[in-house]
């Protein structure tokens, strides 16, 4: 079993990788710094210090980290980087606008579209790594996001659909 282990990977070795692959890699960066930078703003508008420690953490231990990663393999790729966000929010507004339910749908949001981005990642790439890096960050994101339901439960600030009866039966 090892040899064949040794066979398929090609441990040591790097695969080339496709437009689509370095397409992934591009939007998945995007998505990140973007989301990056909104939480950051959320963090300076929240009221609630439940959700501004959820916002501080999943920034410090989930998106930072994987910008990282996806800034290390498009440099090992040599696909180039996009131009990165600003380092901090500095401004000043009315924090009474902001409601805490509002900023905690966006994020949840958010999350859900970065299921769908990690999935389709996932389908496009062929190369190991790679496939294996969106693995983690989909398994991450599905973590994240039933923490997100449980505490959006908890305040009431998660929309459920009505119930559904057919009444014609």
């Amino acid at each position: 079993m090892k040899i064949l282990k040794t066979l398929i990977t090609n441990e040591g070795q790097d695969q080339d990788i496709h437009a689509g692959e370095a397409y992934s890699l591009w939007t998945q960066l995007i998505a990140r710094y973007d989301t990056a930078e909104l939480i950051d703003i959320f963090i300076n508008l929240t009221k609630d210090n439940d959700l501004k420690r959820l916002l501080k953490n999943g920034l410090n231990k989930t998106i930072l980290p994987q910008i990282d990663r996806l800034e290390k393999a498009m440099q090992r790729y040599q696909v180039p980087l996009p131009p990165r966000q600003p380092k901090g929010t500095d401004f000043s507004v009315n924090m009474d606008i902001a409601r805490d339910q509002g900023m905690f749908r966006i994020i949840l949001s958010m999350t859900q579209t970065a299921l769908s981005l990690h999935t389709k990642a996932i389908n496009i790439c062929t190369n190991n790594f790679l496939r294996n890096m969106f693995t983690d960050f989909l398994n991450e994101e599905i973590e994240i996001y039933n923490l997100l339901l449980e505490y959006g439960e908890s305040k009431n600030w998660v929309y459920s659909a009505p119930n559904y009866s057919n009444s014609s039966t």
